[in-house]
């Protein structure tokens, strides 16, 4: 998701020198990386590890304050020595915090909602700060650039493809899986009792929670979590593994006391349908092998799946015959690898959604269906693009599916 992030540096007035920073949290997951890209974007003399972020929630234009609130709010910005908790209402954010857990919903837009607090004492420069300031200035150069190229390919995308086009698409639950997957119809081989698009919706929800408990995907996650447990805590990369571990087990926990004291099975499979990033969680890690994910810096299992562009849901006159067409928009092609990795992985998800919709609910027998799925990887201009085969190591896709990505150039960088 992306969210306008209202922000200052301690010291600065903020009603004059906030500045606007737009956070899509796929690009930006942890507080970490958010830090980065707000130093680089400000071109901050200071090293990420210098740095502190708060997280705030006060008026900074003259319509919401009168002038002795103001005069108090910019007293208290402009003392670099100001207790920012206690007098501002401040709470630091974590680096290896997740940016989706701290900001879930957009903020009042006449709001500061980010205090950038630098150190008050400079250490001295060595050949590491000088090789950061150089790398931060690239990073500078390269975000610009990028924001202008997105914008302008997805004006390109929506042109070229029409008005079925939908854009920045995020799944959280298994209700998220069956919008993106089908139309909301009523189809010929459904015994749904009625017809209407949100019973349709929680009839399809529940098709899908027994398959989940069918394929005993519980199994799956756990093994994921074991897998990141046992590797050495050696950077930020395998810790905010580790503090993703931690939700999911939490998760786990959650839905097996649910399960103790739940009167039936249909309760249980409406408490996973609903509840959020649990579905996705168990969908992902029954996808992905964990070890070869990390391998490829890649999460074993993710909490929300995100998608830049979404195709209009095709099918036929049942849920046995469908294609599903969705894309994602990469602002350059150093790091392909990626972005291919995370379009496999949301094809094969949806792809299992499908295989569920054409199961029997009693075991695991499937019924004979097709599923065409669809991704696209959105590019700059390039002569040509090799992927190798092994990019789609470690990455799951059911039987009745097949699935096809294509790179296609679209917009110019400048």
């Amino acid at each position: 998701m992306s969210y306008i992030l209202n922000c200052f540096v301690l010291g600065e007035d903020p009603f004059k020198k906030f500045f606007q920073f737009l956070l899509d949290t796929s690009e930006f997951p942890t507080i970490g990386l958010l830090k980065d890209a707000i130093i680089t974007s400000q071109k901050l003399d200071f090293a990420a590890k210098e740095v502190k972020l708060w997280s705030v929630d006060f008026p900074i234009t003259d319509a919401n304050v009168n002038k002795k609130e103001k005069l108090d709010i910019i007293n208290k910005c402009t003392n670099i020595n100001v207790n920012i908790e206690d007098e501002l209402g401040g709470v630091e954010l974590p680096t290896f915090s997740m940016c989706s857990n701290e900001f879930i919903t957009q903020k009042n837009l006449q709001h500061a909602h980010i205090i950038v607090q630098l150190p008050t004492e400079r250490p001295v420069d060595d050949l590491k700060s000088t090789l950061e300031k150089l790398e931060s200035k690239i990073d500078l150069i390269r975000s610009e650039v990028g924001n202008v190229y997105e914008t302008s390919a997805r004006l390109e995308i929506a042109k070229t493809n029409g008005s079925h086009y939908s854009s920045k698409f995020e799944i959280s639950d298994l209700n998220g899986f069956i919008r993106l997957s089908l139309p909301r119809k009523k189809f010929a081989n459904e015994k749904s009792k009625y017809d209407t698009p949100i019973y349709i919706q929680g009839y399809r929800a529940n098709r899908l929670s027994y398959y989940i408990y069918n394929k005993n995907m519980k199994t799956a996650l756990e093994e994921s979590i074991k897998y990141i447990r046992s590797l050495p805590r050696i950077n930020n990369f395998i810790e905010s593994l580790n503090t993703l571990a931690d939700r999911a087990e939490q998760a786990l926990n959650d839905w097996k006391a649910f399960e103790k004291n739940s009167p039936n099975s249909s309760e249980n499979r409406l408490f996973l349908a609903n509840t959020k990033f649990l579905g996705v969680m168990l969908i992902t890690s029954y996808i992905i092998d964990p070890k070869i994910a990390i391998e490829n810096n890649h999460a074993p299992f993710n909490e929300v799946l995100e998608l830049d562009i979404r195709g209009k849901p095709t099918s036929y006159h049942d849920t046995k015959n469908v294609s599903i067409e969705i894309g994602e928009i990469k602002l350059t092609t150093k790091n392909l690898l990626h972005g291919y990795r995370q379009l496999l992985i949301r094809l094969a998800a949806l792809g299992y959604v499908i295989e569920a919709l054409n199961s029997n609910d009693k075991d695991d027998e499937i019924a004979d269906y097709s599923c065409d799925l669809v991704g696209i990887l959105y590019v700059p201009k390039v002569p040509h693009i090799d992927v190798p085969s092994e990019w789609e190591n470690g990455i799951k896709f059911p039987k009745g599916t097949t699935h096809t990505i294509r790179i296609v150039a679209v917009g110019d960088k400048p």
